[in-house]
């Protein structure tokens, strides 16, 4: 049985079809991770993954002729919306007609959207995941940008003292 989420599926049909098609595929995401590893291992031809803007410029920098070459972009579904956005900005510029997918996934974008709203209105956002869960570091993250925020995966994980001076809690 093919437990393959539907939303990576999609990713993996783009990137092998284009790629067959001669296209340079680019993949927002972290390339040590598993979902990246797989959109990868379904790419045909060049392939190059980047972790956001720095990254980006600098394959545009180094590649050659990047402008003059067929291209597409996509995500990894847990990536920063906001730093894909900022990275298909970047890539219009050099690649007017790269061919962008917006691969990130619905249900991923709507938790990093309440992540922020609600880490907004907190002194301290708890994300209850797993610890190697690219989601769950993705929530962190987005919240430790309003509030203190941590990763928690089981009550053991937990430390009481965090909520010392603490009003409200996401």
């Amino acid at each position: 049985v093919d437990a393959t989420c539907p939303f990576v599926a999609k990713i993996h049909k783009i990137v092998a079809g284009k790629s067959r098609e001669g296209y340079t595929v680019l993949i927002a995401g972290d390339a040590s991770h598993q979902e990246v590893k797989g959109i990868v291992g379904h790419c045909r031809g060049s392939v190059f993954v980047f972790s956001g803007e720095e990254e980006l410029l600098l394959l545009l920098e180094k590649e050659e002729n990047f402008a003059g070459k067929r291209i597409i972009l996509a995500a990894q579904t847990t990536f920063n919306e906001e730093i894909f956005v900022k990275c298909k900005n970047i890539l219009k510029k050099v690649c007017t007609n790269a061919e962008i997918f917006d691969t990130i996934c619905n249900a991923t974008l709507a938790r990093q959207e309440e992540a922020e709203e609600l880490s907004r209105r907190c002194d301290l956002m708890v994300v209850i995941g797993g610890k190697h869960s690219s989601n769950t570091q993705k929530l962190v993250s987005v919240a430790r940008q309003y509030t203190k925020a941590v990763a928690v995966e089981s009550p053991e994980d937990f430390d009481p003292a965090l909520l010392q001076g603490v009003q409200r809690v996401g």
